[in-house]
């Protein structure tokens, strides 16, 4: 906050906050235990690249608590979370008077030269992490927590950047006793709150910026004589009056910009409405058609979405959602950019596993309705199995047969199924049935993770020898498919020829208990109905306080408008010299 705060009491046209960028960093952990984490950033300036510095970004606790500073903690208290500078340029001297040696780097990053960070954009991504979680917590908020956000945050603003991994599974661990994955909700949440918070500093960046344009725009007025009309005095033969009066910057500013106070709302409205840094694209089904998605949900449409994230986001994996996070994020808070009511499921394909034990799951493929051409794949996949490529904090109990249920909607990063699939490891399967849903009568995804949820909440255990609770019961042949066709009997529903749902090897084949299935579905219907009148109680919430909001800040902006023409009335010298 308080570098923050400094930007914006020091920028100036000599010398512009953008003008300090950041050319490389490295994510460091400290050898000696409790393995501390850190990131390093390394500072250059675009205006005098001679100029370089050094500054680390990490989490502590306040003064006064344990030494240990990651993971021994039994209680949440005040997190520290600072830059700190080095006074000569030095890093090592930096690390050494952080106690942060011996380390080792694990990853780097290196900026291209034509397109660096501004540090002002690494100061509010700071920031947002920060205020996501202010509390230090042993092991949902420690320096483990916020380097790997900020350092993923970082990694999705610059995708052209250059990320070196020098070692593999060592980030966000403690020997072997704890592991950190960053959650991709808190990572959304967090890059809302960077989006909401840069337009308004690059609004206040601008708009001292544009003074200095105005200066640039005086001096070479000044270099033309002008009489009091306002009007050129010098004749067709080059020469000029020397007799001429003061400029009249009134007739000035309504010659050359006639617009300025519709320009200045305009300018102001335009900076408030500024995306992201990084463009957004499309994933057409087409190669032809392309445009941009500013309004999207985020969970659904990842940022593997964006333009410039194709690339560097080959390895990153799928977001995954239990049917209850995924019915929260859908219609726990009503906000018109994210078409919740027009994400609907085009087309619904269930499969089973080439390979023992012939594994089912459910291919859903999703659009977004007001986004023409924005489609994503997901997989609803009930498996005690974690994905390989993710870390848990807790290990799975193997008690009994008996196994937590792990009830999944697994969604794809940036749109590529085949990706998705070979992720979950389920590339290698058989369509066994296909629904394709009307357009007119459509299956909008909030309703199927309704479903899903109800359904998940009546079984919360996964027995592989109990015919009631294994997968093919959630993907299909106990409930889930058979309600999806009962909820939309007008899907064009295709089975292939002697494909059989719910097969175990020749061990159990299952049936659909109709009475389970009636109750569920009366339970279903009751339950997206008090859905659909929180939604319109949200719809009216979000109106009115948004509208309150709009006109607030449209009384702010015509204010400050009146300020500055009256400072320019009163004394334009001061904007033109």
């Amino acid at each position: 906050m308080d570098l923050v705060q400094k930007f914006l009491q020091e920028h100036s046209a000599e010398q512009p906050v953008d003008s300090v960028v950041v050319k490389s960093a490295f994510y460091g952990k400290k050898l000696k235990r409790p393995h501390h984490e850190f990131v390093l950033f390394e500072l250059g300036n675009t205006q005098n690249p001679s100029l370089r510095n050094h500054v680390v970004l990490d989490r502590k606790r306040l003064a006064g608590s344990s030494v240990l500073s990651s993971v021994q903690q039994s209680k949440s208290t005040t997190a520290r979370d600072e830059f700190r500078f080095s006074c000569d340029g030095n890093r090592e001297k930096l690390l050494d008077k952080c106690n942060l040696t011996p380390y080792e780097r694990i990853e780097t990053i290196e900026f291209s030269l034509s397109d660096p960070l501004p540090f002002y954009e690494l100061a509010i991504v700071a920031l947002a992490t920060s205020l996501q979680r202010d509390y230090y917590d042993l092991l949902q908020a420690n320096c483990y927590w916020f380097a790997g956000l900020i350092w993923e945050q970082v990694l999705d603003m610059c995708p052209d950047a250059k990320h070196e991994m020098l070692r593999d599974g060592i980030r966000g661990t403690f020997g072997s006793l704890f592991s950190y994955t960053p959650d991709e909700l808190e990572r959304a949440e967090i890059k809302d709150k960077i989006q909401k918070m840069l337009p308004r500093i690059e609004a206040m960046i601008v708009g001292a910026q544009k003074l200095s344009v105005w200066e640039i725009l005086g001096t070479d007025l000044e270099d033309q004589p002008y009489n009091s009309s306002g009007t050129n005095t010098q004749d067709h033969h080059g020469t000029g009056n020397s007799q001429t009066s003061a400029p009249d910057y009134k007739v000035i500013r309504s010659e050359l910009y006639p617009g300025f106070r519709s320009n200045l709302i305009l300018l102001r409205g335009l900076l408030r409405n500024r995306g992201t840094r990084v463009p957004l694209k499309s994933k057409p089904s087409d190669s032809v058609y392309s445009c941009t998605y500013e309004e999207r949900h985020r969970q659904i449409f990842p940022p593997g979405f964006d333009v410039s994230s194709s690339s560097s986001s080959t390895e990153r994996s799928y977001y995954m959602f239990s049917p209850e996070h995924l019915c929260d994020a859908l219609t726990s808070g009503y906000n018109p950019e994210h078409h919740v009511e027009d994400i609907i499921v085009k087309s619904a394909s269930y499969c089973k596993r080439h390979i023992a034990p012939k594994h089912e799951f459910i291919l859903l493929e999703i659009e977004d309705r007001k986004s023409r051409g924005l489609k994503n794949s997901i997989v609803l996949d009930p498996n005690i199995s974690q994905a390989p490529n993710r870390l848990s904090v807790y290990p799975v109990t193997r008690a009994s047969q008996f196994f937590a249920a792990k009830d999944e909607f697994r969604v794809s990063y940036d749109g590529d199924k085949w990706k998705l699939l070979a992720q979950c490891d389920l590339q290698d399967h058989k369509t066994l049935e296909t629904l394709a849903f009307k357009s007119e009568e459509p299956l909008v995804l909030y309703q199927l993770a309704t479903l899903a949820r109800a359904l998940s909440f009546s079984r919360d255990k996964y027995n592989i020898f109990n015919a009631n609770s294994h997968c093919s019961w959630f993907s299909g042949l106990m409930l889930i498919w058979d309600c999806i066709i009962r909820m939309r009997p007008s899907a064009h529903h295709k089975v292939s020829p002697g494909q059989s749902r719910g097969t175990y090897l020749s061990l159990l084949r299952q049936t659909t208990n109709r009475v389970e299935l009636q109750m569920i579905y009366e339970y279903v219907e009751k339950e997206l109905l008090d859905i659909e009148k929180r939604f319109a109680i949200q719809k009216q919430q979000w109106t009115h306080s948004h509208t309150a909001q709009l006109q607030d800040e449209l009384k702010d902006v015509r204010r400050r408008v009146r300020e500055l023409e009256a400072q320019f009335d009163a004394s334009p010298e001061v904007f033109l010299d």
